[in-house]
């Protein structure tokens, strides 16, 4: 059993919430499950306020009376940037809004909740928690240098050295793409190209031979790595 996972669940049916919560019930053991539950975006909105508790998890319905789930990730992930979000929603059409990029989305999950979809989505948010918390080490200006996993955009190769991508800066230094693979967990990395590592959270979408990444920069997606590339992006999602 790992460290406790504070919950907050925000759903306006009764009937949902019974059976979310028969759900969470059987997975409380394994995973080590805590939860408070609110009927309203804005009794959860009050709440995170006043910071009368710490959620690690968000679970949110997306279509409720009032504020909606989405609008209410986007208020409470400005003064939280640890949470993590989780969407569920009875409308597949309302399946992927529009998000805020630095919202830490774990993903969706239609209802009527299964105990099979909620345990993926609980591995996924391991998996993410994790990786948010990881660092990438390297030598840059004769300096021991570190940055968050989360954070590079892409890594390039060079005649003899990488230059690591960033949202807010470019590095350059003394190491391959081997090594460099070495420190990154290849669910969130892949490569579209022989001379590229691309982390898949900053890729926009996919479009015909090339990649779009948020930072408004693409990237060749060559064919002997496409179909990895399309797959891994795939299972990322």
């Amino acid at each position: 059993m790992g460290e406790m996972i504070n919950i907050a669940i925000c759903d306006d049916s009764e009937i949902s919430l019974k059976q979310l919560e028969k759900v969470l019930d059987a997975k409380k053991e394994k995973w080590n499950l805590t939860w408070d539950i609110y009927t309203s975006a804005e009794n959860l909105f009050e709440s995170e306020k006043q910071k009368k508790h710490e959620y690690d998890l968000f679970i949110l319905d997306i279509i409720m009376s009032g504020m909606n789930g989405v609008e209410l990730a986007d208020v409470i992930s400005v003064e939280d940037k640890k949470a993590f979000f989780m969407f569920v929603t009875d409308y597949e059409k309302f399946a992927l809004p529009v998000l805020n990029d630095d919202l830490n989305l774990v993903g969706y999950i239609m209802k009527p909740i299964t105990e099979e979809a909620m345990e993926k989505a609980l591995v996924k948010y391991d998996m993410k928690r994790v990786q948010k918390n990881t660092s990438f080490r390297f030598g840059f200006k004769r300096n021991l240098h570190q940055v968050l996993c989360e954070d590079i955009i892409y890594i390039e190769r060079k005649a003899r050295y990488i230059k690591i991508v960033t949202d807010t800066d470019t590095y350059k230094t003394y190491m391959d793409l081997n090594e460099a693979w070495e420190q990154l967990d290849r669910r969130y990395f892949a490569s579209p190209h022989a001379s590229y590592i691309a982390n898949l959270r900053k890729v926009v979408t996919i479009r015909g031979k090339e990649i779009l990444l948020k930072n408004g920069e693409t990237i060749n997606l060559t064919r002997t790595y496409r179909e990895d590339f399309r797959n891994s992006y795939l299972e990322y999602l």
